[in-house]
Formats: structure tokens, C-alpha cells, sequence
């Protein structure tokens, strides 16, 4: 059978293609396609290098996942306590009990839990920053005070002097372990997460979506009606759809599934 060589051969065989001008022992035009991609690969290229390149900004990646098992919420807890890293342990607490991203997070001052009479608030009101420009109706986020974050703050001042309520609550830290009243960076935070989770051996990819993320599973998965607290995810996140917060929650379908089978109506009495 001959081919013409500017057109390409049909085939059953999978991953093969036609190429002008490239022959092969069996007389055909076909060349695999993990074979090609391995020649482009090794390919060395006409172009010029240079010492450094350019970084250019890209938008961060949501790759993290969620900490799903309560007992590793517990570990980086106590490890944090144990090291006596209370603000990093109140900054783990809140992010996993407020669900509020981390460019909301770093920016919390000790006015936003305490009243100026040294007594806490009912609740934390957030003007989220990535909703202030995409939202036609400007509103805030109102969220009771979990008594978990109220013991954290106590442990940290108790074992902080001299902080005010016009401080920021996840202050950096110089190198000569004197402190200033600004708040930690976001790369900070995110290098604070990575370095326990190694630390701690667990089996997790890590991030500052990892707080979000925590919030999101756990506020589904420990709900006694799922698909409203599905719902209500949905609107508190901003999503476009149940799916995508599901996704974002890193809900899988094993999950779901168990979910199916954990649904029980007593009715041994009538069937």
C-alpha cells in the first residue's frame, strides 16, 4: 500500500501518527508519539542563554488539601503548644474555625475578638478583601467567636506582655527576635504550614489554602444535614456551584459514598 507523504495514514494502532519524510522499517510513515515527544524533549534549541531569568507573576496555585483527619488537626496543635509557638498555634485555630483566607487572616488585629473593656466580642465582622471589588452589594462576614479561639488568645497573652489591642495577632519576627508590629507575610505562613506538616511526618500537600480548605471539609463532613451545609458553603465561599465547593473542599466520591451508606431512617418497625 503506498501513502502519500503530505497526508496522514489512517490507523487503528493507538498514539501513531504520519510524518513526511520519516521512514521506518516496515515502510510506513508512522512514528509513536511518546517516541516523538522524547525526541522534542532532548532537543536542543536555538536560542541564546542567560545567567538569570525573569520571574513573572502567576496566580498561586490551589493545590492544597485539606487536613482530614482530626487527630493531625490535634498533633500540629500540640506541636505548636509543646514549642511554645502560640502564635502559630492561634493562627492555625483560627484559620480552621473563621475559614477565612489568609490575606483576611494576616491582617486580624486583637480589636477584632476584644472589646476595649479586655472582654471578648460576640462575634468577629470581616470586610473580606477579595469580595470588596467583585460584589454589587457590599456586606460583611459575621462570625460567633468559637471558645477555642477565645482559649488560644488567652494562652497567647498570658505568655505575651506588652501586646495592645492595636496589634496585629500574627506579628513577624526579625532575625534578632525582636518583634514589630506588622503582620506576617503570606510566604511566611505558608513556609510556617509546610515546615510542621514535615515536621510531623503528615500526609498532607500544604499551603495557606490549607486553613480554607480544613474549614470547608470538616464543616461538611461533620454536619448532620450534608446538602444543606453544602449550601451554605457554597454562599459563604462565593462559588459558582456545589461541585466546585465540594472540589474545594476535597470531598471525594469514596466520601460521598460512605455518606449514602451511613443514612439510616429506622424503620426495622415497619419493614
Amino acid at each position: 500500500m503506498t501513502t502519500n507523504s503530505n497526508t496522514i495514514q489512517s490507523t487503528n494502532i493507538p498514539n501513531l501518527i504520519v510524518l513526511p519524510n520519516m521512514k521506518s522499517n516496515t515502510n510506513t510513515e508512522n512514528i509513536n508519539l511518546s517516541s516523538l515527544s522524547d525526541s522534542l524533549n532532548n532537543t536542543k534549541l536555538n536560542i541564546t542563554p542567560v545567567d538569570t531569568i525573569e520571574n513573572k507573576e502567576l496566580a498561586e496555585e490551589h493545590t492544597s488539601e485539606p487536613i482530614k483527619d482530626i487527630n493531625d488537626v490535634k498533633k500540629i496543635i500540640n506541636y505548636f503548644s509543646e514549642n511554645h509557638q502560640y502564635r502559630n498555634e492561634m493562627l492555625f485555630i483560627v484559620g480552621i474555625y473563621t475559614g477565612l483566607r489568609i490575606s483576611d487572616i494576616r491582617e486580624l488585629k486583637f480589636s477584632d475578638f476584644i472589646n476595649q473593656d479586655c472582654t471578648f466580642k460576640d462575634e468577629l465582622i470581616v470586610f473580606e478583601k477579595k469580595t470588596r471589588n467583585t460584589r454589587k452589594i457590599k456586606s460583611n462576614r459575621h462570625m460567633p467567636i468559637h471558645n477555642d479561639i477565645k482559649k488560644i488568645i488567652i494562652t497567647f497573652l498570658n505568655n505575651t506582655p506588652n501586646v495592645t489591642l492595636n496589634d496585629y495577632m500574627f506579628t513577624s519576627e526579625s532575625n534578632n527576635g525582636s518583634k514589630s508590629n506588622k503582620p506576617m507575610s503570606r510566604q511566611a505562613i505558608d513556609n510556617m504550614l509546610k515546615d510542621v506538616v514535615s515536621k510531623l511526618h503528615i500526609n498532607v500537600h500544604a499551603s495557606t489554602h490549607m486553613l480554607r480548605k480544613t474549614f470547608s471539609y470538616h464543616t461538611i463532613m461533620q454536619a448532620k444535614d450534608k446538602s444543606r451545609a453544602i449550601q451554605q458553603l457554597q454562599l459563604l465561599l462565593g462559588h459558582s456551584s456545589q461541585l466546585c465547593t465540594l472540589k474545594y473542599a476535597g470531598i471525594t466520591n469514596d466520601e460521598l459514598a460512605q455518606t449514602y451508606k451511613e443514612l439510616y431512617f429506622n424503620l426495622d418497625d415497619v419493614l
